[in-house]
């Protein structure tokens, strides 16, 4: 049998797998295959924060962009969008007034994920070096309406396999350049020292590369 060496175009080569992928049975599913984009692709870069220390004021025409979007879309378009305002929800009933020395895992507000309709985030009185939101605003200088908007600005939750916890973060933009960024961690099981049946909820919630507080104008810059 004579085979014929022939060069095969690209578009022939397309039109060839897409025909194979509609016959009954084919082993090629092209037609029903959706690939996901790479998690990268949904996550600012991290880490392009400047020295800690050395910001003295927000540069301005920035924008506060979230770490987890729902799609790669989103991501491509998130310099033009504009941050959902949360809304604070009721804490479970029972839990908004613990007596001493229990006091610090009283329930403070709720605040839920993907535009306040998915994941709900607990934030609880806490101590100022302890966890909870009096750590967040006495040694980090970050209010709740920040950790909120941090919460609710994001689709989900990204889970840290070293800890367990799930990170929330929003990045502030300048041309696509990173300068600060907020981050928040939940934890999703109750306390192991005070078990009300409920996630402990936020834990901490920082500036990374800043020890102390975040630098100045954060909380006024959000939203």
């Amino acid at each position: 049998m004579r085979v014929v060496n022939r060069r095969i175009s690209s578009a022939s080569f397309v039109a060839v797998l897409l025909l194979l992928a509609l016959l009954p049975g084919a082993g090629i599913g092209i037609a029903a295959t959706v690939v996901a984009p790479p998690l990268t692709d949904s996550l600012p870069a991290q880490g392009e924060a400047p020295t800690p220390q050395t910001l003295e004021a927000l540069p301005p025409n920035g924008v506060w962009v979230p770490y987890a979007v729902d799609s790669a879309g989103a991501f491509q378009e998130r310099q033009q969008q504009q941050l959902v305002p949360p809304v604070r929800q009721a804490c479970p009933a029972g839990t908004s007034s613990y007596p001493a020395p229990n006091d610090s895992y009283s329930c403070v507000s709720v605040y839920s994920d993907n535009a306040n309709m998915g994941h709900p985030v607990g934030m609880r009185r806490g101590g100022p070096d302890s966890f909870g939101l009096q750590k967040a605003m006495s040694k980090h200088g970050l209010d709740e309406e920040t950790l909120a908007y941090v919460v609710v600005n994001n689709a989900f939750g990204i889970l840290q396999e070293s800890t367990g916890r799930y990170l929330y973060g929003l990045r502030y933009e300048v041309g696509g350049v990173g300068i600060v960024a907020v981050e928040v961690y939940e934890q999703r099981q109750p306390s192991t020292v005070f078990n009300d049946g409920h996630a402990l909820g936020v834990v901490t919630a920082f500036c990374p590369g800043y020890q102390g507080a975040c630098p100045p104008g954060v909380n006024e810059s959000i939203p």
